[in-house]
């Protein structure tokens, strides 16, 4: 298991690592030719069919990975793809409906709806590759989609495009993908089954907790979205947008590691203590490396942000102070739950680790709107105090479990 982990690792991390930079010069050339407001009408529009999808997405792919090999067979193939398949029917219907009587109707809205259906067709074939700690194939793939749609991306602005070519890219990489996994043989066209009374139970009891967290977790940021752009409009919707994205780069470069490969690990033939004893220790150099790596960032961010992307996203920086803390722990938040979704304990997760991140989204829309700050400024503080306080909570509660056991 150990040799498989790290040659897994390796390739996961190189393929972060490259991904990252691809969409970091990406986005740079990107948010100098496009204005801030395209970027909030964009993310305002996907957090709108976000709500719908956050409630019908059935978390089919990280049931796959879940499932042990006594439980998984092409029988269980079959009927999570007729899920996957009603998941489909449900969200693309209600999607259009909601964006038409919400009165963004529009090719770039639909092209959103397309790219989220194939999404999930998608991630559901690479889980299946994934099964088998085929990381260099599922890397090939994600990094050459992510390469060759951000390539697109900004090849589309040059052009005078404008900002269609964001919705653009994510579609083109749903595609890529798609293409890449039939060529490494990964897409099996099962046998589709229709869900049954027998089938209905078999999802209820794996998906149900996954299901409820997902539904949470996808409503807690689009709720943050629509709220920061009610309270500051598209032009501070663009702000924030971009600063969680830059936000979320420290993330990128190791969610491979701290979430993806820890899960598929979790989730394998481990102990209890030893899974336990490794979270910990994955807690403790995360948050020691990611610290220090975050201080060095928002130290130089001044002057860099306005040097790389434009004077136009200056306010950027000021928005980026107050998500440092959200930088830090969402990384350590998504190691938890790795943990979680493995050990089959999502309701402690969403009890102890998504209440609290409610809190601080109260926190931040308080502040928003108390006229004490900045409403995008008091969201990103109620961003950060979110994933600080949930992760606090939750690694407290496992120790105080941990504890019991052992007495």
């Amino acid at each position: 298991m150990k040799s498989i982990f790290w040659g897994s690792a390796s390739w996961l991390l190189s393929g972060a690592v490259i991904q990252a930079a691809v969409a970091f010069v990406a986005n740079l050339f990107l948010m100098r030719m496009l204005l801030p407001e395209d970027f909030g009408r964009y993310a305002i529009i996907q957090a709108n069919l976000g709500l719908i999808s956050a409630f019908l997405n059935f978390r089919i792919a990280d049931v796959v990975l879940r499932l042990p090999e006594s439980e998984y067979d092409e029988s269980v193939v079959g009927t999570l793809a007729g899920a996957l398949f009603l998941q489909t029917i449900l969200v693309g219907v209600l999607g259009l409906l909601s964006i038409y009587f919400m009165g963004y109707l529009s090719v770039e809205a639909l092209i959103l709806v397309a790219t989220i259906l194939g999404a999930s067709w998608t991630g559901f074939f690479i889980r299946i590759y994934e099964r088998k700690f085929n990381y260099r194939g599922v890397t090939l793939t994600e990094n050459g989609s992510a390469i060759l749609s951000n390539i697109a991306a900004v090849c589309g602005a040059v052009l005078g495009l404008g900002a269609i070519v964001l919705y653009f890219r994510d579609l083109l990489r749903v595609l890529l993908q798609f293409l890449a996994l039939l060529y490494f043989g990964a897409v099996k066209f099962q046998q589709v089954k229709l869900p049954n009374s027998k089938s209905f139970a078999f999802l209820k009891t794996n998906i149900s907790g996954i299901w409820v967290d997902g539904i949470l977790e996808q409503t807690f940021h689009r709720v943050i979205i629509l709220a920061v752009g009610f309270l500051a409009g598209e032009k501070g919707a663009g702000y924030f947008f971009q600063a969680r994205r830059l936000a979320m780069v420290p993330h990128e470069l190791t969610q491979p590691l701290t979430f993806r490969l820890a899960y598929n690990y979790f989730s394998h033939k481990v102990s209890p203590l030893e899974k336990y004893a490794k979270l910990m220790q994955f807690l403790r150099y995360e948050l020691v490396f990611l610290t220090l790596a975050v201080l060095c960032i928002l130290f130089i961010l001044d002057p860099v942000v306005p040097w790389l992307f434009g004077a136009n996203w200056e306010p950027v920086v000021e928005v980026m102070y107050y998500l440092g803390g959200f930088m830090i722990f969402v990384t350590l938040f998504n190691t938890i739950k790795s943990y979680s979704m493995a050990e089959n304990q999502l309701g402690p997760f969403i009890v102890y680790g998504r209440s609290f991140q409610f809190v601080g989204l109260a926190i931040g829309l308080a502040l928003g709107c108390s006229g004490l700050m900045n409403s995008v400024n008091g969201l990103a503080m109620g961003l950060s105090v979110s994933y600080v306080l949930s992760s606090a909570v939750l690694v407290g509660y496992y120790i105080f479990q941990n504890g019991k056991a052992e007495h």
